[in-house]
């Protein structure tokens, strides 16, 4: 792989968003229908494939401190205008345009489900109505990729709010390939990381908002060395996603489709950096290894899993991240990832919510340590030892095996299990 795709590709998958990506892709998709149909409708309906369900059903939506699909559609209805901004267009919630969105919930004009059968894992369906008039819009493959849209049966042009064309990630690529690529990019090419790390940090200084986050920053008092990388690594992984979880307006840079593994991909590397007193080149270098390995995983994983992406995904980049701070060899930051997914192979993704930040957190302190086990300690996880294979790139086709074969009753079993959480949750 040349070192111009390379770059290519990090950019393309890092995008900029407020809330979770897939109420996100809903009020996205409403609103461009909504658009498309040129006034306000009176009839919302949206329909979801399993997988983003199970992750907006429960997620705080920002800024109006409700949670769930129904409330992600209803607020895409007021934000027809803001369409074109793709992923970011939860930067532009507004108080008038939340107490709007809640007129429409309380007529009963939105309806949210889910079918079984729709043509991809992450599918967003939304139709709007008003009179005999009426618009559809899909979102399909990835959150900001309409792939149709209509006005009264007839097709019209897509907008191009894209960020990555979803063929394009169906692409894999050898994850020593994709290094040996991203040494080849000049450093001042890469500095923007560096910003996306910072954006999300900020997203983790609310503490007196988050009361995961708040215990967290008082267990990282007097520490130095490994111990306090690994205590800032989860506070400001923990914090950030705590705050984008429960809803607060708080923008941040996602990386593959997911702004949870941006969050845990970035912040626990710049934890780490921040313990080591890194320098701002060291720094650099070792946010974009993180950011290859992640997108290199989860590509592997695809866009919808069920396994937790923040687990394998953004904590192999941390553990790769952490190793090229402490200058470690790629034979090193091999065994680190190794260890990584040895550990978290089986943690299941259960839907987007609070307890994805105490998940965060956890994998992103055990991933810097797995990088100091590594390059300090000679500790690692033997070959062929469970998902672990002879070689990282066996380990990685267990892990996509695992995911897509060993995993398909999950999926449907946590939907079940959500579907009786909501009814005993409802008054």
């Amino acid at each position: 792989m040349d070192s111009e795709k390379m770059l290519r590709i990090i950019r393309g998958e890092l995008v900029e968003t407020t809330g979770c990506t897939d109420p996100g892709g809903i009020v996205l998709a409403v609103a461009v229908a909504t658009q498309a149909l040129g006034q306000t409708p009176g009839d919302v309906e949206v329909v979801l494939s399993p997988e983003v369900y199970k992750n907006a059903v429960s997620v705080g939506i920002p800024g109006t401190g409700r949670r769930g699909a129904e409330q992600a559609a209803a607020l895409g209805v007021e934000m027809a205008g803001h369409a074109d901004e793709g992923l970011a267009i939860m930067n532009r919630v507004t108080p008038e345009k939340v107490a709007a969105s809640l007129a429409h919930l309380e007529q009963g004009r939105v309806r949210v489900g889910y079918a079984g059968d729709c043509p991809d894992k992450l599918y967003i369906q939304a139709r709007v109505r008003a009179g005999t008039e009426e618009a559809l819009a899909v979102i399909q493959g990835d959150y900001d990729a309409v792939s149709r849209l209509e006005r009264n049966g007839r097709e019209l042009p897509l907008p191009r709010v894209v960020s990555v064309e979803p063929e394009a990630l169906a692409e894999t690529f050898d994850i020593e390939e994709a290094l040996d690529a991203l040494e080849r990019i000049p450093m001042d090419e890469l500095e923007f990381l560096l910003r996306a790390a910072e954006m999300n940090k900020a997203a983790a200084s609310d503490l007196k908002e988050l009361r995961f986050g708040g215990a967290l920053a008082g267990m990282t008092e007097g520490l130095a060395g490994r111990h306090a990388c690994v205590a800032l690594g989860k506070l400001y992984t923990g914090a950030a996603v705590e705050a984008r979880m429960c809803g607060l307006v708080r923008p941040i840079t996602a990386i593959a489709g997911s702004g949870n593994i941006g969050i845990i991909a970035l912040l626990g590397v710049l934890g780490a950096g921040e313990g080591l007193e890194a320098s701002r080149e060291e720094l650099i270098r070792a946010l974009a290894v993180s950011t290859v390995v992640t997108i290199t995983v989860k590509r592997i994983l695809t866009r919808m899993t069920n396994v937790c992406g923040c687990a394998v995904a953004g904590a192999s980049g941390v553990a790769a991240g952490t190793v090229s701070l402490l200058g470690g060899s790629r034979a090193r930051m091999d065994e680190a990832i190794q260890a990584v997914l040895g550990a978290f192979s089986g943690v299941v993704c259960d839907g987007a919510k609070e307890s994805c930040a105490y998940k965060a957190s956890a994998t992103a302190g055990s991933a810097i340590e797995y990088a100091f086990f590594a390059v300090g300690d000679g500790v690692a996880i033997p070959p062929g030892m469970g998902v672990v294979g002879s070689t990282l790139a066996q380990t990685l086709a267990n892990l996509g095996k695992l995911n897509e074969q060993g995993m398909r009753e999950v999926g449907s079993c946590i939907l079940e299990i959500i579907k009786t959480n909501q009814k005993e949750r409802r008054p």
